[in-house]
């Protein structure tokens, strides 16, 4: 690293007001472009990044990809969810659909509830005796605007856990179940470093060998960093997911 990187990289370490000054003024640029909502984001290298995408993720994303184009959400027509969220490529909704229908997967877990859209995007797809288990640190009904209902936990298939994952105690609790999971949806703070601290739990319990992973918000700024430094195979799929960027992940470092 250069003399020059080092001082800068000094300077907006320690002073997080300048950081902020900086970040800010450059979203001011953005919204210069009047869309709905920006985000700032960056661009890397490739051939010195870690976890190079496999054939497995490849064929899957070819697979998906050609599935949400003929994909429906119909919980989310029927609870009147907003336009948005039926918009592909753009929005994970139609993407998460396919991928559930394509997978076929036993266990599904998703990590962070909020207003239900994800879940309910995969509740029809889901296949017979497959279960769906929702965490977050908040119960979904104390949720404002959420789009679930009662009703929707009836048959079983569908459950809510409110545990903080990013603490290992609440990791070890429920290591069992995370051992189990064939396809992980993890749509967390976006923070930098809850998602890190998740993943390093994950990785302390242990997860099924070739278990699948999904990351909303890669592209976001302060994503980008812990993304680059995923070794496991991955994939950016973020043309055909969410704007603000998907992310597949094979859990599979042989």
């Amino acid at each position: 690293m250069s003399l020059a990187k080092k001082v800068c990289k000094l300077v907006f370490e320690n002073i997080p007001f300048l950081q902020r000054y900086n970040l800010k003024l450059s979203r001011l640029v953005l919204e210069e472009t009047e869309s709905r909502h920006v985000e700032l984001s960056g661009l890397f290298s490739m051939d010195d990044s870690q976890g190079a995408a496999n054939d497995k993720l490849l064929d899957l994303s070819h697979a998906i990809i050609d599935r949400a184009r003929k994909t429906s959400l119909p919980l989310l027509k029927e609870r009147d969810a907003p336009d948005l969220a039926h918009v592909w490529p753009g929005e994970h909704y139609k993407l998460l659909s396919a991928l559930v229908e394509e997978l076929q997967p036993a266990i599904i877990l998703e990590i962070g509830t909020y207003t239900g859209l994800s879940a309910l995007a995969m509740i029809p797809v889901l296949p017979k005796k497959s279960e769906l288990i929702t965490f977050d640190i908040i119960p979904w009904n104390e949720i404002e605007n959420t789009f679930l209902q009662s009703k929707d936990f009836e048959d079983g298939g569908f459950s809510q856990i409110v545990s903080d994952l990013t603490q290992i105690e609440n990791a070890k609790k429920y290591e069992s179940l995370l051992q189990t999971a064939d396809f992980i949806f993890i749509d967390a703070a976006k923070d930098g470093s809850m998602e890190k601290k998740l993943f390093e739990n994950l990785q302390e319990v242990g997860l099924k060998k070739n278990a699948l992973l999904m990351f909303d918000d890669i592209r976001v700024w302060n994503m980008l960093a812990f993304w680059r430094e995923i070794s496991y195979p991955k994939l950016d799929l973020t043309s055909f997911g969410h704007w603000t960027g998907t992310g597949l992940v094979d859990w599979n470092n042989d």
